[in-house]
């Protein structure tokens, strides 16, 4: 079963969201879904201080929250970065989530 996750993307003060950045982190956001389809919800802050730009993400599961920040000269190398380091946290959510006896909680789908 999948769930379709409530995305929510803001920009700090004055950053306009562009249709091209929300494209950007929704096709990177599908990468995640791949490894653990069952995420509620993900509230993603895009932020940009001189020459530094910066995505934060906090991601609601299941059975549990993860979050990550990365930052880059270049807004769409901030995005990549959070969402590696999303995709890395949702791997181990995951296998946490497994019983260690060899079954799985019936939630989690391969």
């Amino acid at each position: 079963m999948s769930i379709t996750p409530n995305i929510n993307i803001t920009g700090h003060q004055h950053l306009k969201i562009t249709e091209g950045l929300k494209e950007h982190v929704n096709c990177q956001l599908k990468k995640i879904q791949k490894h653990f389809d069952k995420i509620i919800k993900v509230e993603i802050t895009l932020d940009a201080k001189k020459s530094l730009h910066t995505a934060t993400a906090h991601v609601t599961l299941p059975h549990g929250n993860i979050a990550a920040t990365a930052s880059n000269e270049d807004m769409y190398l901030a995005i990549n970065g959070m969402v590696k380091k999303l995709d890395t946290q949702v791997k181990v959510h995951k296998e946490k989530m497994k019983d260690h006896r060899g079954s799985e909680d019936p939630s989690i789908e391969e």
